[in-house]
């Protein structure tokens, strides 16, 4: 066995453990080093989770890793080396994986699903018995043995692989319930088909012998009737193929000659008509490209029609511009004066309205003054007045705070009164909740006085100090615990009310008090205020007092009031005027201002129009061909001269473009009279001609079909391009063969209808010889020959295809019928609960026996199992439950229960080779570790891997491979030791023994 894992729990390098060759391997390190965690590989490997956590493996992966655990296992079962591989990681990312592989045949599973079934049938027990019987973990060691009966009985029967026998009577039922079904199935199948198939097949085969005799016979004669009915068909088919093909050659085109003569007269006309006409049309092209040559030249020299024309226009838009352009030119000018004198006046403007708004800030500044005085007095008024209210108020607020302290202090000393009374009630209260107590007490007392002396007699041990009883003793007799019980819940109900009732006069009491506390504090704040507002009256308002009229107390202030809003009347109406007469200079210098900016913007818009309209000018001259172009500057002298030049070159291109068109005209005259001679020899010759060729081409066609009946020549071909002459001769030659060819056709035809006569005459006489009326009544009885013939065969074919089918359900059913009957037989038997619990109770007997044997070993003959899993004490002799065991005894009953499944699993073709132990011998005495560790040994010496971890070195010194584990910062390590270093840890033992 080789473990490999890496990111598992304190191991979070890649670490390789060999167990290969090894059979007593004993595996120490410090507490917390990572012994335990091979275990827990061992496990993830196998079933993919950890020995605590059936759920999950996720508590295995490494802290500080790369968050995945990885384990494989190269282990051997049934004489075959499998290898597992599981990963798993933190939040399943990657996902886990899951491979099994057989090293020797190259089989791979992939899945959790499929990698567990394996594994699980292979080892032959699930999780939960594996961490019972094969690796026994730290604190779990002893589950077997304190497990309870009716669990313990199911792990038995899958360790001890009792649990089959369920599975083969299930088996067994399906198997029933399965072929049952099909069996009568098979039997209906049967029931449905003949029940002697070989007679069927018999029977069919000799119906159809004699049919097929019969219909032989029919045949012979319907063939040799058919033979002389197809001689006779043949002639009269082709006397009516040589009467039909001659029908074809009977309509002859008449007049063939004399219209091919004429023809060829009218031809001769119309082409010298079509020579004259190309003639003409010849001239006339050439004379328009003669003048078109002259145009193409003038183009080129840019004194052609559209040059010549583009100048003409181009100088008369700017003769009739030049006029409006200079008059503009002069009316700018002018505005421009304009518009300077126009600024000098709006300056002066500026300047006028700068002493105005001088005026209007210092009435503006008087009126701010006045408002400022106005409404300090206001506000002195308004101060007044609530200085007034505020006296008054704080007045009234003292006086109502005295009455409120006045109906506190009535109110609290009534909730002394009552407080008083609550607690007297409570005193009451627990007064009788002591006495019911006491009474009880007494009463329990006497009760277990009771139940104590119940069958006790005198002189007997006292069952509370165990001396004797005096010859006077009488069992006490009950004193009514029930009554005292009633008695001591009602006084405790009323010391709970008496409480309660305690807590809310208390609180009560308080809120009260709080109450008179907050008015007392109100009063004294309240009339605190009063006087403060007071003050503030007195030296405000002299020689006034709070209750004289407001209007009295307040006359001086508004007085003082209607002063200030006079004077602030006057200062208003003055800076009203100075504002107005300021807004309207500055209106004035506004608008006059926009005025002058539109019109700057219009004299600019009208100088650029203006500045556009000679620049397109220039530019519409500037495009003009060389030849009609003004070299130098551009005045309307200038441009009259140029366009003089323009209007005679113009005038010159109109004569040659009336000189081209005249001489177009002619062309089109000539074109006109050449196509309708070509018309004219289309439609009275050519198309005549045509027709005529094509009447003939099918008559030539026609002859085809009867000279082939007749084995003749067929009318010649039509040659190519030949003249009408010419097609004059091959026309004849096509009405010539058409003549031979019908006289030929009536001769053959009517020679081929005397065959036929021949024919029917001989099919007459053979239908006689064969005793049949005529042809009908031959079909009739060939139809009824193969009709037999058909329903022999059909009825042979059926019995032939349905006798396979016979002998394989007859064949099934002899061989199912006895299956079936044993397999309900042994169902019956699998499903006696009686006889399960034989099997379980004889192997679970072989199983205590074994770990007697065992036990007995370890602990010289002391202990052993009865067959209930009671320990026997062989000091005793007698039964003990397994509670009764010390730490030490409990460990030696675990391995010799652990033992004993490995060797009796063994027995019966066993699947478990290895045995796990964690922890345990630490409660072990020398002596029994001694010969705990033989018994181990003589399990190992089997052939079996027995694995010790214990962080004793005591244990280790007996074992000769050692794994030793280390934790290191790095992570733990897991190595073996060699012979010097079990030496020196041998050695250390005994030091520590000696000292």
């Amino acid at each position: 066995m080789k473990l490999k894992f890496k990111n598992l729990r304190s191991y979070r390098a890649l670490r390789e453990v060999d167990f290969t060759g090894r059979d007593l391997v004993a595996v120490i390190g410090d507490t917390g080093a990572g012994k335990s965690s091979l275990l827990e590989a061992v496990c993830f490997a196998l079933y993919g989770r950890c020995t605590w956590d059936s759920r999950s493996a996720q508590g295995l992966i490494a802290d500080g890793g790369d968050g995945t655990l990885a384990v494989e296992l190269t282990f051997r079962m049934r004489d075959e080396t499998w290898r597992v591989g599981r990963t798993t990681s933190v939040n399943n990312s990657p996902p886990s994986t899951h491979r099994l592989e057989s090293l020797d045949n190259g089989t791979v599973l992939d899945g959790a699903g499929a990698v567990n079934a394996k594994i699980r049938n292979l080892v032959g027990l699930d999780l939960d018995t594996f961490l019972k019987a094969v690796l026994l973990p730290q604190g779990k060691f002893q589950e077997l043995l304190h497990t309870k009966r009716s669990d313990r009985t199911g792990v038995l029967k899958s360790i001890l692989g009792l649990d089959r026998i369920d599975e083969v009577r299930d088996q067994t039922t399906a198997a029933v319930n399965r072929l049952a079904p099909q069996l009568e199935r098979l039997k209906g199948r049967r029931s449905a088909l003949p029940t002697d198939i070989d007679h069927d097949i018999a029977d069919a085969e000799h119906r159809l012998h004699q049919a097929q005799q019969e219909g032989a016979r029919l045949e012979e004669v319907e063939t040799d009737i058919a033979g002389l009915h197809d001689i006779k068909e043949e002639a009269l088919r082709q006397a009516r193929d040589l009467r039909t093909a001659a029908r074809r050659l009977d309509k002859v085109p008449e007049r063939v000659i004399e219209r091919f003569d004429e023809l060829v007269d009218r031809d001769v006309e119309l082409c010298g008509q079509l020579t004259l006409a190309k003639k003409r049309m010849t001239a006339a092209r050439e004379a328009e490209d003669a003048v078109e040559l002259q145009f193409a030249a003038a183009d080129e020299a840019g004194t052609g029609p559209t040059d010549t024309t583009k100048a003409l226009t181009t100088f008369d838009s700017i003769l009739s511009q030049f006029p409006a352009i200079t008059a503009e030119r002069r009316r700018l000018a002018d505005e421009g004066t304009a518009i300077g004198d126009e600024e000098v006046a709006l300056k002066r403007k500026e300047s006028d309205l700068t002493g105005i708004l001088a005026n209007t800030l210092a009435a503006e500044s008087a009126l701010e003054s006045a408002e400022a005085d106005r409404e300090s007095v206001r506000r002195e008024l308004e101060a007044g007045a609530v200085l007034l209210a505020n006296v008054r108020e704080a007045d009234l607020k003292a006086t109502e705070a005295a009455a409120a302290v006045e109906q506190e202090e009535i109110a609290c000393a009534a909730q002394v009164t009552l407080l008083k009374a609550a607690e007297d009630g409570e005193e009451e209260a627990k007064q009788a909740l002591s006495i019911a107590d006491l009474a009880l007490e007494n009463a329990r007392r006497a009760e277990a006085a009771v139940h104590a002396s119940t069958g006790v007699e005198p002189g007997e041990p006292c069952p509370v100090c165990e001396r004797a009883l005096p010859d006077d003793f009488h069992r006490p007799s009950s004193i009514g615990i029930t009554e005292a019980q009633t008695t001591r819940k009602a006084a405790q109900a009323r010391c709970t009310k008496a409480s309660k009732a305690l807590i809310g006069a208390v609180a009560a009491h308080g809120t009260a008090a709080g109450s008179l506390r907050a008015a007392q504090k109100k009063v004294e704040e309240v009339v605190a205020a009063r006087e403060e507002t007071l003050c503030l009256f007195e030296a405000e308002f002299v020689h006034r007092g709070i209750d004289a009229d407001e209007d009295l107390i307040l006359a001086a202030l508004t007085e003082a009031v209607r002063v200030a809003e006079g004077e602030h009347k006057v200062c208003k109406g003055v800076a009203k005027t100075a504002r107005d007469d300021l807004a309207r200079n500055e209106t004035a210098l506004l608008e006059g201002r926009k005025a002058l900016a539109q019109r700057r913007r219009a004299f600019t818009r009208a100088e650029n129009a203006l500045e556009k309209r000679w620049t397109a000018l220039v530019q519409a001259h500037d495009e003009l061909s060389t030849h009609f172009r003004v070299q130098g500057e551009l005045t309307e002298v200038v441009a009259q001269e140029r366009r003089e030049l323009a209007r005679l070159r113009n005038e010159e291109l109109g004569e040659k473009s009336t000189r081209l068109a005249e001489i177009r005209v002619d062309l089109r005259e000539a074109r006109s009279e050449h196509e309708n001679v070509s018309a004219r020899q289309r439609t009275e010759v050519e198309s005549p001609l045509a027709q005529l060729r094509q009447e003939l081409l099918l008559l030539a066609e026609k002859t085809g079909d009867l000279a082939e009946l007749l084995a003749l020549p067929a009318a010649p071909d039509h040659p190519e391009d030949i003249a009408i002459a010419e097609e004059s001769l091959w026309a004849k030659e096509v009405l010539d063969t058409v003549e031979a060819l019908s006289r030929a056709s009536k001769s053959k035809a009517d020679r081929m209808a005397a065959r036929a006569g021949n024919a029917q005459e001989q099919s007459a006489s053979m239908l006689t010889a064969a005793g049949l009326a005529d042809e009908s009544e031959l079909k009739n009885q060939l139809l009824e020959s193969t009709v037999l013939k058909r329903d022999a065969k059909r009825d042979l074919d059926t019995a032939r295809r349905k006798k396979p089918l016979c002998d394989e359900l007859d064949r099934r059913i002899a061989q199912a019928d006895p299956v079936l009957a044993c397999l309900r037989d042994l169902c019956g038997l699998l499903t006696d609960s009686k006889f399960i619990h034989e099997v379980v109770r004889r192997r679970q007997l072989a199983l205590l026996g074994i770990a007697t044997r065992t036990l007995r070993s370890m602990t010289n003959d002391r202990f052993g199992f009865h067959e209930n899993f009671l320990i026997v004490d062989g000091l005793t002799m007698q039964s003990r439950d397994v509670k009764t065991l010390s730490g030490g005894e409990t460990f030696l009953a675990s391995l010799a229960l652990a033992l004993a499944l490995v060797e009796l699993t063994a027995h019966g073709g066993a699947r478990v080779e290895a045995l796990f132990l964690d922890e345990g011998f630490g409660s072990l005495d020398a002596d029994t570790l001694a010969s705990t560790l033989d018994t181990l040994t003589a399990q190992a010496d089997g052939g079996r891997l027995v694995t010790v971890i214990s962080h004793m070195r005591a244990v280790a010194v007996n074992f000769d491979n050692v794994l030793s584990v280390e934790s290191t910062f790095n992570g733990s390590t897991a190595r073996w030791l060699t012979g010097e270093e079990r030496d020196a840890l041998a050695t250390e033992h005994l030091a520590r023994l000696l000292s």
